[in-house]
């Protein structure tokens, strides 16, 4: 987040949503789970592009066949994830105010899927869903070097038929070994929901339109015969309420998103 100018914080969301998430009860007594500190803010004083390879590996040794959930962090840590990944085309669906693909040639929170673009073996499929106009200069609209990036804008959120259209037009359009990546930037979510994010959001996306897409994708991996992979990233809990609000309503989310 420092490189980007956002505010820092983000990288002590993994431990308050865990906490958050180990306070909801499991709906069945044999469900297990693991935990796994992929880095640290001493690995990542060693470098960015180190530190990329670093969690990269780790996330690799990581994957198996059943869900994962990744937590950050700013959204800079969605880059070894999708690198993780790099002996396959990859799709990203990625529910966000911004769309992540400034053209600055230094890699931060703000760029990593024009990063990986640049990087990856396969052109990437970037479906991006909540999107501001206003909160993303032109030169960031701009075509990915490798790959297509369609988008739902914030205000096409609100038209069921237009969701449904753009959901479909993703599954229709996945190459059939593409691997399906879930990316939440808590940026996107109502900030009357989450205001403990990088920029809270005055418009955002409603934990109920959200845990909806989540459940598509869900279905989608099942329907694909992969296990779901989630990413949830820019949560800052310096910035939440006493009570944790934030952590909550993420932890739930998690929670409808694994069981």
């Amino acid at each position: 987040m420092l490189r980007n100018g956002g505010r820092a914080g983000a990288r002590w969301a993994p431990q308050a949503l865990i906490a958050a998430w180990k306070k909801l009860a499991a709906p069945a007594s044999d469900a297990c789970f693991s935990y796994h500190a992929v880095t640290h803010q001493q690995k990542e004083e060693q470098g960015f592009e180190a530190m990329v390879e670093q969690q990269a590996q780790t996330l690799r040794s990581l994957l198996r066949n059943e869900p994962l959930i990744h937590l950050g962090g700013g959204h800079d840590h969605i880059l070894p994830l999708l690198q993780a990944h790099d002996d396959r085309p990859v799709c990203v669906l990625n529910v966000d105010a911004h769309l992540d693909t400034r053209m600055d040639p230094e890699p931060h929170s703000g760029n990593p899927f024009r990063q990986f673009a640049q990087r990856g073996k396969f052109p990437l499929q970037l479906h991006q869903v909540g999107i501001h106009p206003y909160a993303n200069a032109l030169s960031t609209q701009t075509e990915l070097a490798r790959g297509e990036m369609p988008i739902l804008w914030r205000r096409q959120c609100d038209d069921p038929a237009h969701v449904a259209a753009f959901l479909q037009r993703l599954e229709m359009t996945l190459p059939q070994d593409a691997r399906v990546v879930f990316s939440l930037d808590c940026d996107a979510l109502m900030a009357s929901d989450v205001e403990a994010v990088s920029a809270p959001n005055h418009d955002g996306l409603s934990l109920q339109f959200v845990r909806q897409l989540a459940l598509f994708y869900r279905d989608l991996c099942q329907r694909r015969g992969q296990a779901p992979i989630w990413g949830i990233y820019e949560y800052n809990p310096l910035y939440d309420t006493v009570s944790g609000r934030g952590a909550r309503a993420i932890a739930g989310l998690m929670y409808d998103m694994v069981f």
